[in-house]
């Protein structure tokens, strides 16, 4: 390539990226069908233990160990409302069935022929 002196430099650099660019994307190859490539773990970086005074444990110890019987409270009286909303139907059912029969009686008791189902 003829350059000039001046920009010789400048396009030796370019050249250089170029060619840096070019060896990244082969190594970026994608892997064809049945090619198997270098398969890296990803590494686990070590974690930093957080610094806490011992105040600070105790209180998050004592809301998590709240949170927990708040948790349990709630569970506790979903489940006795639940037992309560089915205690309440069945009496109902049963108030009705009650009901039903009741009339029926008195029906045939007057003499009144009616088809319940």
């Amino acid at each position: 390539i003829n350059v000039r002196k001046s920009k010789q430099k400048k396009v030796q650099k370019m050249l250089e990226k170029m060619k840096k660019k070019a060896e990244k994307n082969e190594r970026r190859k994608l892997l064809g069908y049945g090619e198997k490539g270098n398969s890296k773990k990803p590494s686990a970086r070590p974690t930093k233990q957080a610094q806490v005074t011992k105040e600070e444990s105790d209180l998050i110890a004592s809301l998590l160990v709240d949170a927990q019987k708040a948790v349990e409270d709630q569970r506790i009286a979903a489940s006795v409302d639940m037992v309560a909303e089915t205690l309440t139907t069945n009496a109902t059912a049963a108030a009705v069935k009650v009901n039903r029969t009741s009339i029926v009686d008195f029906e045939e008791a007057q003499g009144m022929v009616a088809e319940h189902k």
